[in-house]
């Protein structure tokens, strides 16, 4: 994972979920690392549940029955959380399964904008990119 814009780091995203129970798909992360030049630590996550199990595709957040988002939580209690964000399969093979759950290998990216929280974030605080490569 890498942030960049008003916090920056570079951070492994591995594990990443992908996952599909009852026809829902869904793909998730949280990770933790730090902003050496502000000398921060980072917690990114990201959530996405689609209407479907994961497939070779990209899902936004504007699709229709997509949801979710990234959050960056900087350890100095600043909070960005999505504007938009874009998540790509390039890849989706089944790795196996348990009661009522597929669980996937998955390649692909996830990018998003994120925009700061006023009350948590300090005043003039930009927006923070982040791109995931899984």
């Amino acid at each position: 994972v890498t942030v960049s814009g008003a916090v920056a780091g570079t951070i492994d995203c591995r594990p990443a979920t992908t996952s599909s129970a009852r026809g829902v798909g869904f793909f998730e992360f949280e990770v933790a690392g730090s902003d050496p030049d502000a000398g921060i630590g980072l917690t990114v996550w990201a959530g996405v549940e689609f209407p479907s199990p994961p497939a070779v595709r990209t899902y936004a957040d504007t699709d229709v029955g997509v949801l979710g988002g990234v959050e960056v939580d900087g350890a100095d209690g600043a909070i960005w959380i999505t504007g938009s964000y874009q998540l790509v399969f390039t890849s989706v093979s089944i790795a196996g399964t348990k009661a009522d759950w597929t669980f996937y290998d998955g390649e692909g990216t996830l990018d998003a904008t994120l925009v700061p929280i006023p009350y948590f974030t300090p005043s003039g605080a930009g927006a923070v990119t982040v791109h995931a490569t899984f």
